[in-house]
């Protein structure tokens, strides 16, 4: 077992701080940059399904109810991505205390709406007349956005070269610093704790989106 060092902040003010966070991002993205009727109106543009207002007051209601479960919703996707961590740990004979490992992914997770603040802004500058349903999917730190144009952001290659950002780059920088700073564990370790664990989750999350885009095409 690797002794820990004390924490700071607590883990219940901390995880506060990130959910206050997010769901300030949330209101900026659904109610100010794509509320209901105009993400419906750029799928429709591409081709997608039309709604009508009924079912776009439905969408804005269960939309504005879903803030409600922003804390379990975190609490789930850090408690997820941390035993993901836990078992990169013990592969390396390093078993951290789980609380530790929870709280390096809990403060994570601000890479993660740092990278989400970046595709929403973008979308806010282009503006809701210009966005297309493919700008939807641009990822803009990262190396599919610097190689690739947004019209190929559904395709495979484009949703592979963007597990490559500075978000995702960031959140393997603040989970090993974190795993470091929290306990004797050596930076080598860290990094390569935090490093397999994202390298699983880009597996998900690319296989993820391979089906998704697999099911509309």
């Amino acid at each position: 077992m690797i002794a820990d060092r004390p924490l700071g902040l607590s883990t219940g003010r901390a995880f506060a701080v990130v959910t206050m966070a997010w769901l300030a991002l949330a209101l900026y993205t659904n109610e100010r940059v794509l509320p209901p009727e105009v993400l419906v109106r750029i799928v429709g543009r591409g081709g997608g399904p039309q709604m009508t207002s009924a079912q776009l007051d439905l969408m804005q209601h269960r939309g504005r109810l879903a803030y409600l479960f922003f804390p379990i919703f975190l609490a789930v996707r850090v408690a997820v991505t941390a035993l993901v961590l836990h078992m990169f740990s013990m592969l390396l004979a390093a078993t951290l205390p789980y609380r530790i490992l929870f709280r390096a992914s809990l403060w994570g997770f601000v890479a993660v709406l740092y990278g989400m603040f970046l595709r929403t802004f973008r979308i806010d500058l282009l503006g809701s007349a210009s966005v297309t349903r493919h700008d939807l999917g641009v990822v803009p730190d990262s190396l599919a956005a610097l190689l690739l144009t947004p019209d190929q952001s559904m395709s495979v290659l484009y949703s592979a070269l963007s597990l490559v950002s500075v978000h995702d780059t960031l959140w393997i920088g603040i989970v090993s610093g974190l795993l470091v700073g929290f306990s004797n564990v050596r930076l080598r370790v860290g990094l390569t704790i935090a490093g397999g664990a994202w390298a699983a989750t880009a597996i998900a999350r690319f296989g993820l989106h391979t089906l998704t885009v697999g099911l509309i095409g």
